[in-house]
């Protein structure tokens, strides 16, 4: 601009100097040397004023390129602001997100092993055990076993006193004797009535009558003789005996005592004789585990009283049907007493050693959540958010539960989720190690719900 405005200062003064020169009608013709120093400026003033106009021709381009460059810059810089307030927006939303998402802790499926182990209870029972009742009634005379004596098969163990069962006896048998010479008269009154019958003597209605009197004294003598061996049997019970060899166990009668036919429901037995060299235990296996319990399959056992010991038995019987109350299968064990280490009713630990083909997936029980649809998991996935997934249970070990279908393993499952969970919803994984479940079953003698 300055340049400008000295162009036009100079332009103007040769204007100037050209109108005030003289006329040509008052000209002398000057010298050399003044034409040569008056031609100097106007050669001076050409040439300035011819590079003026060699100017204004490149003034345009120069502003269109500055324009342009201008509005490159505007635009850019318009694009970086966008950009920043963009990505300032955007990080905002985040935050705001990130702040307002819950934060939740997450655990991964594990996988039982091939070979797991469950423990449940059970009480000792003796291999062989009796109630003895009296049979006949008496006082009782004599007691020759108490609590805790070792008895062998058939050894007495108490007489009864039985007078009138005594008394009956010694009367049946008398009436025996009088059948039997009863049946000896009509015997020989028969025997001449068959001889006097083919001889033409006596009637056949007589011959008749003796046959039938000689049938009934016949009948009259077994009659008798049954009655007898009833006393007698009556009169044998008055002795008690071990059915078979063992230990009396409970003793209820004293020498002296009453003694009245008994049952179950009725008078109170004598005797409990067991066999407890050999002890069953029983187990009620739950549905859950009916099917990896087999005959043969062997057992460790444990004692409150024994802490650091191992009895180990056999699996001998199974049910092979569940319960349908409790849903639970009756197993027998048989183990040894250890030579009367073991008492019968003593409580028991009994832990099963189960094969599984197959592996399952084994979740936390505070990852399952019931709902109408039937039970789900609550993971989340890659984008941090929730995602329910429906799966099908197996086997309740209590605080693990088996998982048979609806997982492959990977997923994240949120523990302990809430009602007002929602699927899709943002979440926060707490920052924590991640821990797997317990594989498989307790195995600290827990007891398995029931399925």
């Amino acid at each position: 601009m300055a340049r400008n405005n000295r162009e036009g200062k100079m332009v103007k003064e040769n204007i100037s100097m050209v109108e005030e020169a003289p006329s040509p009608s008052h000209h002398r013709e000057p010298e050399a040397g003044e034409r040569r120093a008056a031609e100097r400026p106007r050669e001076q003033s050409s040439a300035q004023h011819a590079q003026p106009k060699h100017g204004k021709g490149s003034r345009p381009f120069f502003f269109i390129l500055a324009a342009v460059a201008l509005t490159l810059l505007i635009l850019l810089g318009a694009g970086l602001l966008a950009r920043h307030r963009r990505n300032a927006e955007q990080q905002q939303t985040a935050q705001a997100v990130d702040s307002s998402a819950r934060t939740v802790q997450v655990v991964r499926p594990g996988k039982s092993p091939p070979t797991f182990d469950f423990t449940l209870p059970g009480s000792a029972e003796p291999w062989q055990q009796a109630t003895l009742y009296a049979r006949t009634n008496g006082y009782l005379k004599e007691r020759l076993a108490d609590i805790g004596d070792r008895v062998k098969e058939r050894q007495l163990l108490a007489r009864i006193d039985a007078p009138d069962i005594d008394a009956q006896l010694r009367q049946a048998q008398a009436s025996l004797e009088q059948s039997r010479a009863a049946l000896d008269i009509a015997r020989v009154t028969f025997e001449r009535e068959k001889k006097l019958l083919a001889d033409r003597v006596v009637s056949r209605q007589e011959y008749d009558q003796n046959e039938a009197a000689f049938n009934q004294a016949a009948a009259n003598v077994k009659a008798a003789e049954a009655n007898v061996a009833n006393l007698q049997a009556q009169q044998g019970f008055q002795e008690i005996r071990a059915p078979f060899d063992g230990v009396v166990t409970n003793r209820f009668v004293d020498v002296g005592a009453l003694i009245a036919v008994g049952t179950n429901s009725q008078a109170p037995s004598l005797f409990t004789v067991s066999q407890t060299d050999t002890l069953r235990v029983f187990i009620f296996v739950p549905q859950a585990y009916a099917p990896s319990v087999q005959a043969g399959q062997e057992v460790e056992s444990s004692a409150a009283e024994y802490p650091k010991e191992i009895f180990r038995g056999k699996v001998t019987r199974t049910a092979d049907a569940l319960d349908p109350t409790a849903r639970t299968e009756r197993v027998e064990i048989q183990l040894s007493s250890e030579g009367g280490r073991l008492l019968p009713g003593m409580y028991l630990s009994v832990r099963f050693k189960v094969q599984q083909a197959e592996p399952a997936l084994i979740v936390p029980s505070n990852t399952i959540i019931i709902r109408k649809d039937g039970p789900q998991v609550a993971t989340v996935d890659e984008a941090k958010k929730i995602a329910f997934k429906n799966v099908a249970l197996g086997r309740d070990f209590g605080t693990t539960q088996e998982v048979l279908n609806g997982l492959t393993g990977n997923e994240q499952l949120i523990v302990n989720p809430t009602d007002d969970l929602q699927d899709g919803a943002a979440v926060k994984i707490e920052d924590k190690r991640e821990s797997k479940p317990e594989a498989g079953p307790p195995t600290t003698g827990q007891q398995p719900q029931k399925s």
